[in-house]
């Protein structure tokens, strides 16, 4: 079974800067984030690999608050 993968770029919301369109960009808190990924994963999209936060203590933060 062939797996899929979505490259995520997360960004500050109101952001209006250039999009490189390799990615689908999302904005906004955790639960939001999770939520826009959903019809993703609905369509058989199995892994998110997520850029845009640089952090680890962001990045630790953000999954703690989509569960």
């Amino acid at each position: 079974m062939e797996r899929f993968a979505l490259p995520v770029r997360i960004r500050p919301e109101g952001w209006s800067g250039a999009s490189d369109h390799k990615a689908v960009e999302v904005a906004g808190p955790p639960a939001r984030l999770a939520l826009s990924l959903l019809p993703y994963a609905a369509l058989g999209i199995e892994e998110f690999m997520i850029g845009g936060i640089d952090r680890p203590s962001e990045i630790a933060r953000i999954a703690r608050r989509s569960r």
